[in-house]
């Protein structure tokens, strides 16, 4: 069974910028997420776990992702590769999960030791720099690596950011015209998919 521990920090446009010129990256890429649950965008809220779908340029899969800490974000995942993402929804819609979140970022990384160093530009969000790792285990001592680490990069950790999935809800439960975009989004981009209306 693995563990992954995360932090995020909320960049400021001339950080990102920064970062992207003082550190070496791998090339990018665009990363999909869409989510799926008992309660549709309060899964997690409600019921601590969400399925997932990651679509990258190369890869698609699928996720099991439970929440085992609120005190450092670890949570517990389970990952399968998988050939069809429009399948796969169909599959999840039938048997009875709801549609929750679709989040559009393009990623940069980098592995130091066994630290995964993601430099994010979320649609809708802004710019973002998150440590992981994963372990066989919960380990609070995790959090306070994982921020000696963004402190390598010049980062400060009093900015922490809540997961992408917990700031797009308060966006899209926060305004109207945020809400009615993303929904425009959404349907966009299942228009053709068959799901359940």
């Amino acid at each position: 069974m693995s563990f992954e521990t995360e932090i995020r920090v909320r960049l400021t446009n001339a950080d990102y910028s920064r970062l992207i010129d003082e550190f070496e990256w791998d090339d990018g890429d665009d990363v999909v997420d869409i989510t799926f649950g008992l309660n549709g965008i309060d899964s997690m809220e409600k019921d601590g776990w969400i399925v997932r779908i990651r679509q990258t340029a190369s890869t698609a899969s699928l996720e099991y992702k439970r929440r085992v800490s609120e005190l450092n974000s670890t949570w517990h995942e389970i990952a399968v590769n998988i050939d069809s993402i429009e399948k796969m929804t169909l599959i999840l819609d039938k048997i009875g999960l709801q549609l929750g979140l679709l989040i559009k970022r393009h990623r940069r990384t980098k592995t130091i030791e066994n630290i995964r160093i993601c430099l994010d530009d979320v649609e809708g969000l802004g710019c973002f720099l998150e440590a992981e790792i994963v372990g066989n285990d919960v380990n609070e001592n995790r959090t306070n690596l994982l921020k000696a680490k963004l402190a390598s990069f010049g980062i400060k950790d009093n900015n922490l950011a809540d997961t992408y999935g917990d700031l797009l809800i308060k966006k899209i439960k926060g305004g109207r015209k945020f809400r009615e975009q993303y929904e425009a989004k959404i349907k966009e981009y299942f228009s053709n998919f068959k799901l359940r209306a």
